[in-house]
């Protein structure tokens, strides 16, 4: 039984995240590089797709160049972590499943 849930789930997960292109995560604490020209504005119009607002607090920034950056707090704001979007699709198409345990019991 146990076996047949997590097939179900794997196959839940597969479709759920089917279309997700990974964003570029800069190790934790360090601010990655922007590019030549690169101006970032704080989006209030999106909210965090990568990012896990259980962690801390989120923000969501959009490029004059095409790309979004979420950055998440850590450690109660001490630090932080940063993932970067190279297109406004890959971060709208971003999905991210339900754990196992909350997907089968619905």
């Amino acid at each position: 039984m146990a076996n047949q849930q997590v097939r179900i789930y794997e196959g839940y997960k597969n479709s759920v995240e089917r279309n997700n292109v990974a964003p570029t995560v800069a190790p934790k604490g360090e601010w990655p590089a922007d590019l030549d020209g690169e101006i970032w504005t704080e989006s209030r119009t999106m909210s965090p797709r990568w990012a896990d607002a259980s962690y801390g607090r989120c923000r969501v920034y959009t490029s004059n160049l095409g790309r979004v950056r979420e950055k998440q707090s850590l450690d109660h704001g001490m630090s932080f972590q940063i993932a970067v979007h190279r297109t406004s699709d890959d971060y709208w198409n971003y999905n991210r499943a339900m754990g196992m345990f909350h997907y089968l019991n619905t």
